[in-house]
């Protein structure tokens, strides 16, 4: 049976009312194979105290205070493991996490992401909501590139990644404060293989000390998903929602004008767009890429330029 060691990475600032729970938690896992790195970046209250009571059952890490993406990736630069699992200081692994990815990495790639539903826990700790995302999503669209990403179902803290991920597309981006997590998920989820496992790995807490209370989030929120639509090529929307409008008109429903300017502009665009036939808009993801192995096949180059739809062209039709 494969049993790849799993580091679990927490970043802490100023996390005294809540960490030593969720170093416990991580320590007392089902599955053996794991190793626990905590990263204090810069705090001032009692935190270091409470990572030196481990002693030598953790891997202690102390830098300036320089943000949890900083502090995400010094806990990356230093775990020895082969897979990476993020736990906030504030939130808790179910004891059985670890055994539950590594269950459902067998037989598979070794690269395969796999995350699951999470538990969504008060201040003290009580239960008051979950996630059932397969009720909301079949299974394909559950593992379908970065579109359960888009969709807000990955939760950093319900995700296994290997280490050879940030090989591939690099580490956090340490200038983004409030979406650096799901701007690395769209990094590392996009062509890559999937798992969605339907079972609850995690337990997410809200309180009032949290930056999604204490601050606007709505600014940085709309700038991601305005970046991620951008990068998505013909293909990628065709496969997502049916067809290029339909796809357009789904994310257009999903977010506010209020609170999601940019996202908002940009959908209505791209609809109007589509509706003028200019975005091959009523064709399926196949159909697609038909035409550009036609186009390929003819060595037609305006063809080739205008349908195009490789993964890895970003802004085929988004010039403005």
């Amino acid at each position: 049976m494969y049993k790849p060691r799993i580091s679990v990475v927490i970043p802490v600032y100023n996390g005294e009312n809540y960490l030593k729970e969720a170093i416990d938690s991580a320590l007392n896992q089902t599955y053996e194979n794991v190793e626990v790195l905590v990263v204090d970046d810069g705090s001032v209250d009692g935190t270091r105290e409470i990572m030196n009571a481990y002693g030598d059952r953790i891997i202690g890490l102390h830098k300036k205070n320089g943000g949890v993406a900083t502090a995400l990736n010094m806990g990356i630069a230093h775990m020895s493991g082969e897979y990476f699992a993020w736990l906030s200081h504030d939130d808790l692994m179910k004891p059985d996490a670890c055994e539950i990815y590594v269950r459902h990495l067998q037989g598979e790639e070794k690269e395969t992401l796999v995350y699951g539903n999470y538990d969504i826990l008060d201040k003290e700790g009580r239960v008051y909501n979950w996630t059932n995302f397969e009720a909301l999503y079949t299974p394909e669209v559950m593992e379908m590139s970065v579109y359960p990403v888009i969709l807000g179902c990955v939760n950093g803290c319900a995700l296994l990644v290997h280490r050879s991920h940030f090989e591939r597309v690099g580490y956090f981006n340490e200038e983004l404060k409030i979406t650096q997590d799901n701007e690395m998920w769209f990094r590392i989820f996009r062509d890559s293989k999937i798992k969605f496992c339907g079972e609850t790995v995690s337990s997410k807490r809200y309180h009032p000390q949290q930056d999604s209370q204490t601050k606007d989030i709505y600014p940085d929120e709309d700038a991601f998903v305005f970046a991620c639509l951008r990068q998505l090529n013909l293909v990628e929307c065709a496969c997502f929602g049916g067809n290029v409008l339909s796809f357009f008109r789904k994310m257009k429903a999903r977010v506010s004008p209020e609170k999601h300017p940019l996202t908002t502009k940009f959908c209505g665009e791209m609809i109007c767009k589509a509706q003028n036939g200019s975005l091959y808009s009523e064709l399926t993801a196949e159909e697609l890429t038909k035409m550009l192995m036609a186009a390929e096949q003819k060595n037609d180059v305006l063809e080739k330029e205008n349908i195009r739809l490789q993964g890895k062209v970003r802004e085929l039709y988004m010039k403005f």
